[in-house]
Parts: C-alpha cells; structure tokens; sequence
C-alpha cells in the first residue's frame, strides 16, 4: 500500500469512529480526565486541635461541591466529626472529639475528587509548675490532665542547649515528676507533651532557673 492510499485508510477509519460515537469524542475523554487534575482541596491548617474548626477550599472542578470524611488513623474518637457549612463556600470542617489524622475528601459536580489530610492532635498538659531545691540540685515538675483516658501518657524533655535532650517516658496517670542531681547554676528548660499513640500535643515549655 502506497502512502497515498494509507492516508485515505487512516481518515476513512476516524470517520466512522467519530460516526459512531455520537457526541463522545477523544477530546472529551482528556478534558474529562484533566478536570481531575485540575481539582484540588486545601486546608486552611493541617494540624489542629480537638473541637478546632478550620476552612476548607476546594479549586478547580465543577461546582457544586460535596465533602466527607473518607479515611483517617484514629487515635481517639470518631463520633463527632463534621463537615458544615457546604451551601456557602468556605466549608468548614470540625475536629470533634478525635485526635488523629483525617483524610477529607472533596467531589465535584463530574464526580472527581480530590483528598486533604489533616492531624488532630491531643491536648497539651494544663497547670504545669515547677519548684527548685534551695540546693538548685532538685526540680519538681506537676501538671494537670483531666482526659487521661484518650493518651497513653507523657513525654517530658530536658535541655540546657535546646540541642542535647534527656527523654523520661511517664505514664497517663502520673502527674509529679522529681529530678534530682542536677547541676547547680545551671538553666533547664523542659518540654512536656501528652501522646496519644503515635500522635504528641503541642509541647509545653517549662525554663527553670537556678535557685537564687
């Protein structure tokens, strides 16, 4: 077959595809699956604490937008999360009671999606104080935990220099701890945290002076 005569297959071939399709075409297949790509969902925070609520923006697609929550690792409480305000751009998106990380899933009009993923962190230790032997060669360190319930206990880090760190591991009910032998006319800072699993509230940062 000559080139002339394989041109006139070729285009005779993509006739009666295009015929036979009615209004589907190649093109509309790639626009279609570009939509996809083009649909994006952004959060206006990616770490939050429980009850929090954040903004949520959807870009790109076809309107109308619908959300949910489609998949997460979960430390602690699923029962209450939501999604609210869907009617009237942004939608917002509550922690509830969970600590954990959150998958939300965003679907357009052509029913492409697109996720965000979000950590809901547990709470950070309340009343934390601290006391110093007159010596300055012991610390004791208390602090307050009302859910002990939904962690599996505390980390408390010990610094002079922010970058050399003593780690003591406490359990959930523990809420004293002593140091003792410490060097005196030395700076301590302190860093505690509650962890739920594999998940650490915001650190609580205690700085102990040496007793005057």
């Amino acid at each position: 077959m000559n080139a002339r005569a394989y041109i006139a297959t070729l285009i005779a071939g993509l006739t009666l595809l295009a015929s036979g399709c009615d209004s589907f075409s190649l093109l509309d297949q790639f626009t279609k699956g570009s939509d996809s790509a083009n649909l994006t969902l952004t959060a206006q925070k990616t770490s939050l604490l429980r009850d929090e609520v954040i903004l949520l923006y959807p870009v790109g697609g076809t309107e109308p937008y619908t959300f949910g929550v489609v998949a997460g690792d979960l430390f602690a409480g699923t029962e209450t999360l939501w999604l609210g305000g869907v009617d009237a751009p942004p939608p917002r998106f509550s922690a509830g009671k969970a600590i954990g990380t959150i998958i939300i899933q965003v679907t357009d009009a052509s029913q492409h999606t697109a996720q965000a993923s979000v950590t809901i962190l547990p709470p950070a230790p309340t009343n934390v104080l601290h006391t110093r032997s007159v010596d300055s060669k012991a610390i004791d360190i208390s602090w307050m935990y009302t859910e002990t319930s939904i962690i599996t206990g505390f980390l408390l880090r010990r610094t002079t220099d922010n970058v050399i760190f003593v780690d003591t591991e406490l359990t959930a009910t523990d809420t004293v701890i002593t140091e003792t032998n410490l060097p005196p006319n030395t700076i301590f800072t302190y860093y505690l945290t509650a962890i739920s699993g594999s998940f650490s509230s915001v650190p609580v940062q205690i700085v102990v002076p040496p007793t005057p």
